[in-house]
Parts: C-alpha cells; sequence; structure tokens
C-alpha cells in the first residue's frame, strides 16, 4: 500500500494566506442573495418548433401506418407522406412555419439577462 504521511506532512506545512473578512459574505451575495429576477425559459423557440414537428410527423406516421393493413404497411405509409410531402401547399406551409421558427428564433423577445457578475459581490 501506499504511505501518504510524507504527503500529509507536506500539506499541513504550506503557508496558506487567509481569507478575506468578507468572503462568506460575497459568497451569500452572489448564490443565496442575489437577485430572484433573472430566469431563462427551459426551451428557445427553434426547439420547440423542431419537437413540434418531429411529433406532428411521428403522429402522422403512426395514424398512416394505422390506417393501412398488411406486412407493407409501414412502406406504403413512407410512400404517403412522401407524397403529401410533394404536394405544393404542404411545402409552402413547412416554408411558412420554418420562416416563422427562424425569425422567432432571431427576435430578441426575452428581457436581457444580467452580466457576469464581478469576483467580488
Amino acid at each position: 500500500m501506499y504511505d501518504y504521511d510524507d504527503i500529509d506532512r507536506a500539506l499541513f506545512s504550506l503557508q496558506l494566506e487567509e481569507p478575506p473578512e468578507d468572503l462568506r459574505a460575497s459568497i451569500l451575495a452572489v448564490t443565496v442573495d442575489a437577485p430572484r429576477d433573472v430566469t431563462a425559459g427551459p426551451f428557445s423557440a427553434w426547439e420547440l418548433g423542431l419537437g413540434g414537428m418531429l411529433l406532428a410527423l411521428a403522429v402522422c406516421l403512426g395514424l398512416l401506418v394505422a390506417r393501412s393493413q398488411g406486412g407493407a404497411a409501414l412502406e406504403s405509409a413512407a410512400r404517403s407522406l412522401a407524397g403529401e410531402l410533394a404536394n405544393p401547399v404542404v411545402l409552402a406551409w413547412l416554408g411558412a412555419g420554418a420562416s416563422t421558427a427562424v425569425w422567432l428564433s432571431l427576435a430578441n423577445l426575452t428581457p436581457l439577462l444580467a452580466g457576469v457578475r464581478s469576483s467580488r459581490a
């Protein structure tokens, strides 16, 4: 086994600086006593849009699979989905939704977050 007595003696013989008197107060000021008005949402707009799109795609694919019978249910559902995606009206709505998601992600709709605090409160 290892003998840590020499290392322990060397560590305890180090001359350490005393912490500042206001160390505890400054830690509490930036943690426990920090202002509570700075909040961030759990998801951004593009994450919600992507999640909604994937959910809608899964529901659409699930409904298409549920409606078709036989061993080729998944293949026919995929072909039906591809046929719907080739429709110009569906493509226009997908483009409008993607454009809205991009513009909402670029828009600054949240209040400004607090900047980085200094190391001393």
